[in-house]
Formats: C-alpha cells, structure tokens, sequence
C-alpha cells in the first residue's frame, strides 16, 4: 500500500515540474510578432509542428474588409436579416455560474436591431454578442464574403487541408469568452478594435482545474429578469470553473504555479492560436473580428497530451473517487462547448404545422449519432422515430441537410423524425384531442446505433392553438361545436369544418385554421354527446344552421364563408356547398362527391345512400384490417346517379385532394367523376391528387396512420398511404388549402392582394414553406380528361387537274400536332376530280391544349413533288363531346371546289391526366419505356443484322441505333398518347431515297404495357430475324424543370429588393435638394426602412421572435396590409431605371465604356437597375461582370484593359496556335454532349480579340449582383426560323440574365446554367455542363445566320417581292378555320422560297421548350398577345414548342436595340437611357422602328417624332415620353453623334485652339473608321470616341435629372 502511494505521489511531482520544464524547453515568455506572413512550409515548421502562437502583421492588408467593415457598413448590407446572437447577464456565455454551466440564449435577431444595442440606441438587459461558432460567417453572413478571402491560401497549403469554419465575431466589450481549449489550429483575425487574449499551453493542463456541472441555459423572463433553467435529460459537461482574471487561489492553489502568457491583438493583425492552448478572451466594444479553424492532427502530439489529461484526472480527488462516468468523450466536442448540444428551431412554442429545424453540435468531425424524436399523446401511446446520422467535418450536424443513414427513415428529409414517427400501442392514430395544450416532442442524441445513455437532448413544444386564438364551445340549439377566433377585431374569413363518420368533435384542424387567421367552427354531426352514432338521414339545414351561426359572429365577414372536411364530411362540405347560399370556397379531402352511406334530406328533397354492398369488404385474416375500398357501386353507373351531390349546381369555387393509396374508398375516381361534372359545366375547380397517399390527410407533420379503430363500427378500419409519400402529400395539400382560402376568402381586390404577397415577400424575414404558396405565384395544376377524335375524311369535289393528260390522282394527309409527330394519310383516289374517300383516323386528345388539325390535299405526280392544292386548318375546339359535326371546306369562294370531313369526339374511360399550365403552355404527363436487351440472346440477330433501329416516333428520341456496345434504352413520350415501338432495318440513303425506309414487321402498342411490371417482347426484323427485349413503363413524376410563369423569378425579385436599397440612396444624394421638400403622406420620402421601423416596433414590445410575424402574418391580416400598402407605396417611388444599348461591333463595345463611365462620374450609375445590351454591347457587360464590384470602382481600369485589346492587330487571331486552340476547344464542346457550329467558332474568336479567354459563365455574374452591388445585367437574341422563313416574318424575343434564359411571349425560362442542356416536356432529359459565356458571346453577336432574304431587307435595297405569306396583324383573332388556297400559278416563288430562306449557317441550342404544348386559349393571354406578331402565331402547329432546336441570332436582323426586356410590365421600368450606336443616316432607325413595334403591339412606349432640322442635325440627347400613358416608360435617348463637343473639351469648358483636333470625331464619312466591319481602332481613335461618349452624357445631367425626377414625381405615384 505504500508504494503505490508513494509512485502515486511521484507521479504528482513529475506532473507539478512539467509544465516548468515543457515552458524552458518549447515556449516563450511572450507571444513573438511577425512582421509578415512566413511561406507555407516556413510555418509548418516554426509554428504549427511546436505547437508555438505568434502574431502576424501585414497578413490580410488586402482585404476590402479592412476599410469597410464599419458598423454603418455593416447595417447596410446585412440589414433587417436574422442572425443567431448570444445573450447572457454579465457576459459570460458557456462559462460556470454557481455551480452550473450555463449556455447563452440563443436568439434569431435582425442584426439592424442587434447594432442599435450595440450602438446604445436601445436599451436591453443582458450583454449581447454574435459568437455563434460552426462556420457562421459563411452560413449566417454570406453577404460578407465577397470582403475577404474563405481560406487563408498560405495556411491551406501549409496544413494540407482547408478550414472547418470560418466564425465572425462582433460584440460588446462585457462579452468574455471563459477559458477553454479547442482542437484546431486557430488563426484569429482582427478587423476593427482590439481582442485581448489569455493564453495557457497544453503543458499547464496540470495546474488548470476541471469539474463536472449540470448543463442549464439562460432565458428571459417576461418582467426582463434573467434565469437559469436546467436540462435534467443532459448529462454533467466537465469544465473549467477557474477565472484567470480573478483566480480562486484557495479553492484552485495549483494555478499559483501557471505562468499565463499574455497579448494583444489590434486592428489588421492575425492570432495564430494553435490547437490544444487554454485561452480567454476579452474585446474592446464593437470589436469586429474573423477566425478560420482548421482541423488538427490528431497525431502523436494530441495522444501525448491525452496522456497527460489523464494523469492529471487520476490525480484529481473528484475524479479518482469515480465522479466521472465516461472519459475521453469529453476531448473531442466541438467548438467551446466541450459536449454536444441539441438545438431545436424555432427556438419557443410554434405551430404544430410549421417546420422544423434541428441541428446538433459538438460532436466529432464524422461521429455517428442517432437522433431520437418521441411525443406522448393524451392516452399515454409513446409515438417516435429514430434516424442515424453522420456529423460533418465541423462537428455540427443539421437534420434538414444530413441523410438519414438508417432507422425510422432514410435519406435527407428535413421533417423525416416528425411524420415517421410510429406508435407503441398498435393501429393507433395520433389525433390532438385538447388543443389548448401543446404536443411536447422530446429529442435525444444517442452514440453510435442508440445504446447507451443520451450525449444531449431537448424538448420543443408544438401547439395546436396559435397565440391569441380564443376557443369556444359552442351549444346553441341542435349545435355541438367548437368556434376559434383569431385574436384582433377582425373581420376575418369564415370556415366551417367537417371530419368523417368516425364521428366526435375533432378539433385540430380547425384551430390550425384559426391560427393562420381564418375564424373557424368544428362542427360535429354523428357520435357525440346527444348527436346519434348513425342517424337513420343526416338533415343539411343542421349544417346551414351552422353557416349561418358562423356569419352573425361579430368577427365574421358574411359574405366570404368557406368550408372543408375529409371523407364523409368532404360530401356534406360539398353538400353544403352546393345547397347553402353564400358559400366562396369549398375544399374536399379524401372524398367522393357522393352522397355516401346515410340518406341527406335537403328540404323536401332527399338525397339516397350511394348504393354499396357489404359483400365487398375485404377483411385481412391475419391483421383483422377491414377494407372497404370496394364496396361503393361504381359511380359511373347511371343507376348511382341519384346519390349524386349536383356540385355543377353551385357557384363555390372548389378544391379537390385525395390520395392514389386510399384504401378507404376510391376516392381518387370518386374524385375524378365530380371534378369531371364541375369542368363540363364551366366551374373553377381545382384537383390535386397524390401518388402513395392514403386516405386521411392531415396537417402536415401529423405521421402516417395507416390503420386505426373506426369507433362507430368497432372494426379496425385500413386507410392506405406509404409514409414518405404521405408525408409530401400532406405538406403540400395543406399549402394548398391556404392558398385556396386565401384566394377566394379574403376580402381584398386582386391588384391590392398582389400588392401584399409582393410586399410580404420582400420584407419580411424568411418564413419557412408553408408561407410559400402565399407569396408564390405559381403554374396551374390540374387533372383533366382525355377524348378520342375521329375524323373521317368523306370527299372532295370539283378539284381541278394539275396533269395536262389527267384527272387528279387526290390524297389528304391529317396533322395533329398535339398528339403525333407524323402525318396520316388517306389512300389515293387516281383520276378523278371528285374523290371519295370515306376513310376514318383517330387521335388521343387533350382538351385543354390547342388542337388544331392541318389537312392537305395533295395531286399525287410520280415523276415530280406532288402539288399541294389547298390547305385547311381546324381547330377541334368547336367540337362538344358526344356530338358529331360534318364540315364542308370551301376552298375558293368563287369556285366550286370543296372538302367534306366529319368530326366526332368521345370520352376514354379512366383516361385523366394531370397538366400544368400557365395559360400559354402545357405541361402533360410523361412515361418512359426502359428497355433492356441481352446481348446473348440476341447475339445471332445482332450478328446478321448491324444497322438495327429501335424506333418510338413520338417519343424525344425517337429512334435509337443498337450497336455492340449498347444495352439499355429509354424513350419518353406523353402518357396519354398511343406511341408505338418498331424495330426496323435502316437503309442507306440512296436505297431510301429509291424504294423508301425499311417496314418495321411487328410493333408494340406502348399504352398496353403494364405500368411499373417487366415485360418480354420479340420484334420481328425481318421474316427469319427476331430482337427480344425486356420492356418497362414508368410514369416520370417530380417537378418541372422550366419555369412556367410569366412574373420575375424568385432570385430577380430579390434583387431588385436589394438594388432598391442602392438606387434609392443614390437617388437621395442626387436628388437631395428636391427630395427635402417633398413628402407623401406627411412622410419624408425615404427617411428610413419602413421594414425597419416595424421590426424596431416589435423590439420595443418584446415580440421581436418569429411567432411575432406568424401573428402578424396570419392573424391580423387587415391592419399588416395597410402597412405594407404603405411600405409598397414609399418604395415605389424609387424609380426603375434602365441602360439600354444597341449593337455596333467594336464600336459599340468602346462607346458603351465611355457612356458608363460618364454615368459613373455623374453618381448616376449606381441609380441603374438593370443594364440591357444587344451584339457589340455584350462584349463591354461580359469583361465588366467578371469584376463583382465593377460599378463600385474607378472603371479606369476596365477601360485600359479594353483599350489594349482594341488597338492591337487582330492577325493574331488566325495564326497557326490560335486555329490550335480553337480546334481544342470545340473537341471539348463535343465531348461535351454539344453540336459544334460556326458560330461557335466566332465565340472563340471573338474571346480572343477581345477578352482574356477566361472560364467565366453566365451564372457567375450571380455573384456580381447577389449583394444588389451592380445593375443586373441582360442579354437579348432572336429566336428565328432556321429555314421557310425571314426574320421579319418569324422573330421571338429571347432575353439571357445571370438567373435565367426564356422567352417571355411564352412565360417560360429555364436556369441559365440549364442553357444548353435537353428538355422534354419541361423536365430536364440530358445535362449538359454550363458554356462558357463566350459561346453565348457568339450567339448575342451571331451574324452568320443570315439568309437571303434577310441581307436583301438588310441592305435595303427595295421591298423583298416574294414574302412567304400575307401577316395577320389583327390582335386577338379567333379565327378557329382557316383556309389557304395554292394554284399552280403560284407556285414559282416558291421554288426559291426554301433556297432564299435557308440559314446556311444556323446556330442550333436544344429547345427547352420541346415538347410542351400550347394552352386551348394560349392566343387570348396578354403575355403571349403582348409579343405575338406573326401570322404564325395562329398556328400552333408552326411554333417554337415543335421544334427541335432554337435558331438564336443577333437581334439586329430585326431592330439593332435590346428594348424588349425592359419593356416586359413585370420589370416596370420608369426610365430607359437608350445608347444607340448607329452611324450616319440610320442613327433614328432603331428608336423609330422599336415605337412603331411597340404600337404595333400595343405594348406602351413613347412616339418617336423627328422634324427634319433634328434628323439632319441630330442633337446630343432627347427626351421621349407619353403623358398620356403612364406605363409607358421615359425615354432619354442618345444617338453617336459629335455636337458641341466638336467646340467643348468638358462641359460649360471650351477648347483651345491646339485641343480643336480632339474633337474632330468622324462618324459619318464613308472614311470612318468605325464602321462595322472595323475591329481594330488606334489609341487615338479610342480615346476620342471614348471622350465623346463620356461627355455627351456629362453635357445632359439636367435633362437626365429631370427624367429621373419626372419619374419620381409623375410616374410610379400615377401607377399606384
């Protein structure tokens, strides 16, 4: 016994001398400075591998940080958003308070609010400060990234790795960080103040105290008291009690013998704090500072001090009597927390219905963990779930990113632990029985696979009754209900609730509903209290009783009354509905429009039960689950009518929602039959049904119940639905139930409606998805019907003979574009000019798409083309289901000659499809065919025959080669459609040309494949040769891929909310003298953020959290719209200004610097929101963009830069290592997956003339814009036909953007990173990588598409005489037959006609509009009327969705200008500084041509109206406007020319006689030399016409202030 005391006491001495030892040998006695950061390996060896801190000056003296980051900076550009901000009482956060270890509040703040404490402008208890680790400064303060660098590059190199996280700092000078240590090399950068740092080596871990403490955190208390509460489900976290400052010396007299080593830390220098060093730290107030963990080595180093830890533990007498129950745990947290922590936000008591975010930190970079959920309902069943989950490299794991690796679910599900929760008692669903009390979910962190004791957990509470929402039961009469009321005077919307023949009184739902502001009364009607189990007839004047007791509530606004419910309330809803007066909006789930199971007396009137049969339940034997799926009589049988609610009757609005799994009834084909009958008769309906969802969905959250007890029948009912699936249904049906009542409930006119969901997406702080249907605007959804068309081609008559030696051998060929690729054709009635044909086809319709059909009539010749005689088209819209139209074509009015064609259509049974449209295009639902072929059983086949084809004609690929290395293939095509599958022999070219493409001898009719099942095929190829395949039908579901709207996408409304910001503080300063007298409602114009103002209001009342703005939000929507009316109002005088500039080749490209660059001398280019260019321009916008602060900086640069690639030779550009390079590069493209063309070589070159040849891409200007630091950049194209026809007869307006590339005449866009790729149906069918912005270059500035036609009309040398067709201008023609005649006699032109419209030299990119269809009524739009104009605009069967690729070229073909963007009404531009870089005589034309356009179009734009002085004389500057329109924009227009400058140097200064040939421009001799085709300038001539540029603009401030201010003034204010 005494000598293991006496080595126990040894090893005391040894650990009380090393420290001392370890200081002499490895440590200085102060901390050394650098003068300048060492090289990486200089480093690594001086620094890192001793373990020894320094200081190092001059390190990051190149960061814009250094001189920006001021508190006022930062106010401006972080603003009003959320930020996580520690607050504690005396400043100490994760520190040890009597006996405990207490965490910070966390708070989501607006760091606005959280300067103006810092600033002392608002007094709060308690010392704040933004400390939160885990890579905050990247996660939570993005927007400052773009100020200093996300690594340190010598650091990474040296280390061999890049940061964990990099954290920002920014707190008051009472914030104390304890001590502790962390395990990472710390490289601590201080921006403005100073830090004040302890430090203590890993060697004096002997003599630093560590004991264990109950984690508890503080919180606030209403009366602004801190306290302390405890986590008694955590376990004790070891810490260090020990203050340095003021040490215990009494309590801790080892510390006595540490010798800390102290420093300071100032503005500009870096702390290199290694790993594993005990540090405390102080701060000056406001200090600002920046640090980058890297991860260390856990290496010998890390097991030595282990080593040394442990000894001191077990010297320790805590520790050696067994206090500690787990050890080494305790080293590897994360951050200065030394244990994990569960976090749960939002952080208080939220909305059951709300997301969910849960994160964990302080784990072990890659620790596995499981994370467990449990809630315990009012019947004491334990429902949870349990998921595994893999930390990530910073110790911090978040739920809503990390997937699932095992457990309750799989994969990355952010609410996965809420809806997969499973109950302990069997068949039991988790239904909130009292509302007034919250669900209490318990999380808990397990190591590993769950065993053991939990590392940490929490409990957040979710409630089913919103703040302020008053519950009260209502016993009046025959009522049995429940009434919620929101808080606030009201009115609010009405909603009656109905749930299911399970009977009760079901709550939850309901106070949901009254929480998001609607004034709600549950209604039970069957088992409850006097109510009987099943009543012999339900009577509908007890739910009228209801509606009209939901009306006299003070609160209620009468007239906008809706109702829902599920299962058998869903037919009572609709029941209601139908036969209540004054119902806006009903909404049915899981029902089945019937009146099902009990008889419905309506006034004299009685509805019978549905007839059924008992017969037809199903009952498992083993489960005993009762499935009643199929019990129902099918309600397309006409002896079920009578049971029939007649929904058509009703003038509600209605939306439908059930599940495919329902397992309840079919309330899928229930739902269909009703949905169908409201269609039919014109009614607003909307049908929403979900794959894997069973029959009872709930709010979300609520997990799955597959089977439950139904009570009145005492059997265990089976409901259907796959979890997951479920889930996702639940999720989005409850956004749309919102949305649905919010549409047609609130009491608010349309425009003024939009005014609010656009104010409440800009300035409000991010609200999780629930909110997003309400401030989305989204495409249409719905499920619809499809028809069979048969058309019977009867005959023709009296058609005249094209044959000098015969009659007319006729054929008719039938083109349906919306369901077939191909045409039919009829037999050949030889020799006759009265064919008879009575020959039938059919085709698989959509309504809801244009279907127009295009019949040809042909003479068939054997030795020449055969002659088209006539063309008929016919829209299919004029014939009804069920009825039958014959039609006789007269093709000549003055001649006899004529076609007889009979139509009919009927409906396909079960044929539904679910189509999304924004009015314009449609998206149908799409299969695909998988096949696969073994090669082994096909190898004798393989080897007779090598040129296979397997063939889908409407598919997207239509055919696919088989080859020795192919094995699997796919085909997608429309659902609906009847495609067939060959296989055939494909000919060489010359064999087709003689006897035509080798027949394909069997098929497979696709629609007859089962769904989802593999089945075994053999297509004949010839009579000896068979291929046997394995086919596979899926349906593709998910979401679309191209943005079917007509609004701005999300990113660019962001934008303009944040360049808002920029352009209205340019605008005061520019302004300031006219801004100070001038008010709007007795309001300064723009003294401060009204946003701001609200969220300093809600500081004020305590109520600054998130449950603030859902009570806002939702439940005080009157008195939140009049301010945000009001906000609306304030912003919208900031005026939309816009840069308009034309092409014109390197002149454009020079000139536009110096117009920029006078803009930028004027403070006027921070006022420009968007920056449009065409050709020449782009090449100016694409080198600024590759600067993201270019407009924020001395454009001295950019211009020199430009200058140099102007002035040099262009020669260069063809020697033998340039064609080298283009040659590589286009290889590459190929590689790619892209088709090669000219243009794309005319990319490269042009990047080479002009550009650096950088890798940049469209979507890296994102970056430039992202902060609103820059004008957002557009780009315009035509989109043209490739051949048949000109430009000026077919054009489309294409406009490119960092965000998005579209059309807006068709409401669509893709991503501009999905430009290039291919697309069917709107779904992304091939990725391609993003081109490089110089290929776009090419087809910004594509000249080489021309056609004939186009240089004639080009050069203008007289009116082209043979245009393809007569153009239609008459806007919004409905014309639905029209009929074109050829005679022989005409013919001529049009043997040229393909010749002269050719495009040799056609830029081709995949259309991602392939495939989708145009809308039945797509022609009335006002997005598409807006920018049709073009007589093929009728034909739908001639437009962009048919082709396979896009022609995109220079907009010049057209007018040189890139108005079109800016003129789109969803930009509202006030202001448009048009730059025209034309010469000579056609400096008007494009200005000129665009009003005429515009007129044309009626889209609204100033008239251009020149006297003859002007045109001969052009001025500097003029000013267009329509007073009398104040949507069209103000028009500040400045044509190339050299006026006054010609006399001035500067503006007001005039030139000496030496300087007089600096103004000697020459823009209109035919010696210029800036014509077009000139690419190269002296320096001189850049220079001057820079100058020029430059002082044209500086010489037209006032007249550029006056449109600004007429703008301010006039415009917008008239638009409210």
């Amino acid at each position: 016994m005494a000598e293991a005391e006496a080595a126990v006491e040894a090893v005391r001495r040894c650990l009380a001398s090393f420290p001392e030892e370890a200081r002499e040998l490895c440590f200085p006695e102060s901390v050394p400075y650098l003068d300048s950061p060492p090289s990486p390996l200089q480093f690594f060896r001086e620094w890192v591998c001793p373990n020894k801190p320094c200081v190092i000056r001059n390190a990051f003296n190149h960061w814009p940080a250094l001189k920006r980051w001021t508190l006022d900076y930062l106010r401006e550009i972080m603003g009003e958003k959320l930020v996580s901000v520690a607050v504690t009482p005396n400043g100490y956060a994760d520190a040890v308070y009597q006996d405990w270890f207490v965490m910070p509040e966390e708070r989501l703040t607006p760091f606005s609010a959280f300067l103006d404490i810092l600033e002392k402008k608002v007094t709060s208890p308690g010392v704040f400060y933004v400390q939160k680790q885990c890579s905050n400064l990247t996660e939570e303060f993005p927007e400052l990234m773009d100020d200093l660098e996300p690594e340190i590059p010598w650091m990474s190199e040296a280390l061999g790795k890049k940061p964990d996280a990099v954290n920002f700092w920014l707190g008051e000078s009472a914030a104390v960080t304890s001590l502790h240590k962390d395990h990472y090399e710390n490289l601590y950068c201080v921006i403005s103040g100073e830090k004040h740092f302890l430090l203590h080596p890993p060697s004096d871990r002997p003599f630093i105290p560590h004991e264990l403490y109950p984690p508890a955190t503080y919180h606030i208390s209403e009366d602004g008291n801190f306290e302390i509460v405890m986590d008694k489900m955590s376990e004790k976290v070891p810490w260090i009690p020990l203050d340095p400052l003021n040490p215990d010396l009494e309590r801790y007299p080892e510390y006595a013998q540490a010798k800390p080593l102290r420093c300071t830390v100032k503005s500009g220098e870096m702390l290199y704090l290694p790993s594993l060093w005990f540090h405390h730290v102080q701060q000056s107030h406001g200090c600002i500072a920046v640090n980058y963990w890297y991860d260390m080595e856990y290496d010998l180093k890390y097991s030595y001090y282990q080593l040394l830890d442990s000894l001191t533990k077990a010297m320790t007498p805590t520790f050696a009597k067994g206090v500690i129950k787990r050890r080494a745990s305790c080293d590897l947290f994360f951050a200065r927390s030394t244990m994990p922590r569960i976090s749960v936000w939002p952080p208080s008591a939220c909305l059951y219905d709300e997301p969910l975010q849960v994160t964990v930190q302080g784990l072990s970079p890659g620790q596995e963990v499981t994370v467990r959920a449990a809630l315990e309902d009012e019947s004491g069943v334990v429902f949870q779930a349990r998921g595994v989950f893999r930390a990530g490299r910073s110790g911090e794991l978040d739920l809503s990113r990390a997937p699932s690796l095992g457990g309750s679910y799989a994969g990355q599900e952010a609410s996965g632990l809420l809806w997969s929760m499973e109950p302990d008692a069997p068949f039991w669903r988790l239904a909130k029985r009292d509302v007034s009390s919250p669900f209490w979910l318990a999380f808990e962190v397990y190591e590993g696979r769950g065993a053991g004791s939990p590392l940490c957990s929490c409990r957040s509470a979710r409630s089913f009754l919103g703040q302020g929402v008053r519950r009260a039961p209502v016993r009046e009469g025959r009522l049995r209900a429940t009434l919620f009321l929101p808080p606030g005077p009201g009115p609010f919307p009405g909603i009656l609730d109905l749930y299911g023949s399970g009977g009760g009184l079901v709550e939850y739902r309901a106070s949901l509903l009254a929480s998001r502001g609607f004034v709600t009364l549950a209604l039970a009607y069957l088992a409850f209290e006097d109510l009987p189990v099943f009543p012999e007839v339900l009577d509908l004047d007890y739910f009228g009783e209801a509606v009209e007791f939901l009306k006299k509530q003070e609160q209620v606004q009468s007239t906008r009354i809706g109702v829902i419910g599920i299962s058998k309330g869903a037919d009572l809803a609709l029941a209601v509905a139908t036969f209540w007066p004054g119902i806006q909006a009903a909404v049915s789930i899981s029902g089945s429009g019937l009146n099902a199971f009990i008889p419905l007396q309506v006034k004299d009137l009685t509805i019978p039960a549905h007839p059924f049969d008992l017969n037809r339940v199903k009952v498992n034997s083993d489960s005993g689950f009762v499935d009643y799926s199929e019990v129902l009589d099918d309600p397309r049988d006409p002896a079920t009518w009578p049971s029939r609610i007649p929904v058509e009757k009703s003038s509600s609005k209605f939306l439908f929602l059930s599940g495919q799994d329902d397992k309840n009834w079919q309330s899928e084909l229930y739902c269909r039959e009703t949905v169908r009958r409201l269609q039919e008769s014109g009614r607003h309906v909307e049908f929403y049904c979900y794959p894997g969802a069973g029959h009872l969905l709930e709010p979300p959250y609520l997990p799955l119940c597959f089977a439950s007890r139904h009570k009145p029948l005492g059997v265990i009912m089976l409901w259907g639905g796959m979890q997951k699936e479920h889930a996702k249904a639940q999720e989005d049906a409850w956004q749309r139930i919102l949305t649905f009542f919010r549409q047609h409930l609130l009491d608010l006119p349309v425009k003024k409606r939009n005014t609010y969901f656009n104010a409440l997406k800009r300035f409000l702080p991010p609200l999780p998805s629930i909110f997003h249907a309400m401030a989305t605007q989204m495409p249409m959804v719905g499920t619809f019907p499809c028809y069979t068309l048969f058309v019977k081609i009867i005959q023709a008559r009296h058609i005249p003979a094209r044959d000098l030696w015969s009659f007319s051998d006729c054929y008719v060929t039938l083109w349906l574009t919306s369901t077939s690729k191909k045409k039919a054709v009829t037999k050949t009635i030889s020799n006759t000019s009265n064919p008879v044909w009575n020959e039938s086809f059919q085709f698989v319709i959509q309504t809801q798409v244009k279907n127009v059909l295009e019949l040809k009539l042909y003479d068939e010749d054997v030795v020449t083309k055969d002659d088209l005689i006539f063309i008929v088209t016919y829209d299919i819209s004029k014939v009804k289901p069920g009825e039958t139209i014959q039609e006789n074509f007269t093709l000549n009015a003055k001649g006899p000659e004529s076609l007889e064609v009979e139509f009919k259509m009927e409906k396909i049974c079960c044929g539904f499809e679910q189509i999304i449209t924004n009015d314009i295009l449609v998206a149908r639902e799409v299969s695909c065919l998988e096949i696969q072929m073994d090669k082994g059983k096909n190898e004798t086949c393989l080897k007779e025959h090598n040129n296979i084809e397997l063939v889908v004609n409407e598919s997207f690929e239509e055919a696919e080669k088989i080859n020795q290395d192919s094995e699997a293939f796919q085909f997608h095509y429309v659902k609906n459609g009847e495609p067939i599958l060959k296989a055939k022999l494909k000919s060489n070219f010359f064999k087709e040309k003689l006897f035509g493409d080798t027949p394909a001898h069997s098929h497979v009719l696709l629609k007859t494949l089962p769904l989802e099942e593999e089945t075994e095929v053999a297509l004949s190829i010839t009579e000896n040769a068979e291929l046997k395949l394995q086919l596979k039908v899926n349906d593709c579901l998910g979401d679309l891929d191209v943005r079917l709207e007509c609004d701005l996408c999300a990113a660019e409304q962001d934008f303009l909310c944040k360049r808002k910001k920029h352009v209205a503080r340019a605008l005061e300063n520019l302004l300031e003298q006219k801004l100070q007298n001038h008010e709007v409602c007795g309001h300064p114009f723009l003294t401060q953020s009204v946003a701001v103002a609200l969220w300093k209001g809600a500081w004020e009342l305590k109520m600054y959290n998130y449950s603030y703005w859902c009570h806002c939000l939702q439940l005080e929507l009157k008195q939140l719209i009049s301010k945000l009316a009001y906000i609306n109002s304030l912003l919208a005088q900031v005026p939309v200004i816009a840069v308009m500039a034309t092409g014109g080749g390197a002149r454009a490209m020079s000139a536009f610097y110096g117009h920029l660059s006078a803009l930028q001398k004027l403070n006027l280019l921070d006022c420009i929101t968007y920056l449009c260019g065409a050709s020449g321009s782009t090449w100016t916008m694409r080198s600024l963009y590759e600067d993201n602060d270019w407009s924020q900086k001395d454009l001295i640069g950019p211009i020199h830069k430009a200058q140099g690639h102007i002035v040099r030779n262009k020669s260069n550009v063809f020697s033998l290592e340039a064609l080298q390079f283009y040659d590589q590069e286009l290889r590459r493209r190929r590689q790619e997956g892209y088709s090669v063309s000219f243009t794309d070589m005319w990319s490269l070159i042009i990047d080479r003339m002009f550009h650096d040849e950088s890798n940049s891409k469209l979507s890296d200007q994102q970056q430039a814009v992202n902060k609103g630091q820059n004008p957002l950049p557009l780009y315009v194209a035509l989109n043209v036909k490739e051949d048949a026809q000109t430009t000026p007869e077919f054009k489309e307006w294409c406009e490119f953007s960092p965000y998005e590339v579209g059309f807006s005449k068709y409401g669509a866009f893709i991503r501009s990173e999905d430009f290039g790729s291919e697309f069917y149906m709107g779904a992304t069918d091939e990725d391609k990588p993003e081109s490089r912005i110089c290929f776009l270059e090419g087809i910004w500035s594509n000249i080489f598409s021309l056609n004939l036609v186009d240089v004639w009309n080009l050069y203008q040398l007289w009116q082209w005489p043979f245009s393809g067709q007569e153009e239609d201008n008459s806007k919004g023609s409905t014309s639905t037959t029209q009929v074109s005649e050829y005679h022989a006699t005409c013919d001529t032109p049009s043997i040229f006609h393909g010749v002269l419209t050719r495009r040799p030299i056609g830029e081709g990119k995949p259309n991602f509009l392939r495939g989708l269809q145009l809308h039945k009524d797509y022609y009335q739009n006002k997005s598409f009327s807006m920018w049709q104009d073009s007589y093929l605009d009728q034909l739908p069967n001639h437009l962009t969705p048919l082709e396979k690729e896009l022609c995109l070229v220079d907009a010049g073909y057209f007018i040189n200008t890139s108005f079109p963007p800016l003129l789109r009404k969803e930009r509202n531009v006030d202001v448009i500084i048009s730059l025209d870089y034309h010469l000579m005589e056609t400096k008007f034309k494009s200005i000129e041509n665009m009003s005429k356009y515009c007129i044309d179009q009626k889209i609204p734009f100033p008239k251009i109206v020149l006297t003859e002085e002007e045109r001969s004389n052009p001025k500097e500057c003029y000013l267009f406007e329509d007073k009398e329109n104040p949507e069209a924009p103000i028009i500040l227009h400045f044509p190339l020319v050299n006026g006054s400058f010609k006399e001035y140097r500067k503006p007001g200064i005039k030139r000496k006689s030496a300087e007089k040939f600096e103004g000697e421009v020459d823009l209109d001799s035919s010696m210029s030399p800036y014509k077009m085709t000139d690419l190269t300038y002296t320096e001189d001539e850049f220079n001057k016409l820079l100058s020029l540029c430059d002082y044209n603009i500086q010489n037209n401030r006032e007249l550029i202030l006056q449109a600004l201010w007429s703008a301010i003034e006039g415009g917008n204010i008239s638009k409210l």
